[in-house]
């Protein structure tokens, strides 16, 4: 079992919670501040970790600095739209975006066209 805290999230109001040790381990489980209860605690996944995040140059937050984000974040360089998005943010026409940079189903006219 882990010794550094471990960060946990409760089943029931979806509340987090670092506690000391892993939930199992305890003899009285720390209730939850938002709903009281003291079952439910689950360990947050390797979704949530630091390891995960990318850094980026393509979110800006409204102070001006970028932010560590996931790569399924709309505006991540990676994300297959990041680009576009970001065009779109800033104030960039449809027109006005390379056709490399617009979405799949921007590229095909027909497609979005309605046959009747």
């Amino acid at each position: 079992m882990p010794t550094y805290s471990v960060r946990c999230r409760n089943a029931y109001c979806r509340a987090r919670k670092v506690i000391k040790k892993h939930p199992a381990e305890y003899k009285i489980v720390p209730k939850c501040k938002v709903c009281g209860q003291t079952k439910g605690w689950r360990i947050e996944g390797r979704e949530y970790s630091k390891r995960n995040l990318c850094r980026c140059a393509g979110p800006v937050s409204s102070s001006g600095y970028n932010f560590p984000h996931k790569t399924d974040h709309p505006l991540c360089d990676q994300h297959p739209e990041g680009y576009y998005n970001q065009a779109k943010r800033a104030g960039v026409e449809d027109e006005d975006i390379p056709v490399e940079y617009l979405p799949e189903r921007f590229k095909s006219g027909t497609d979005t066209d309605c046959p009747f």
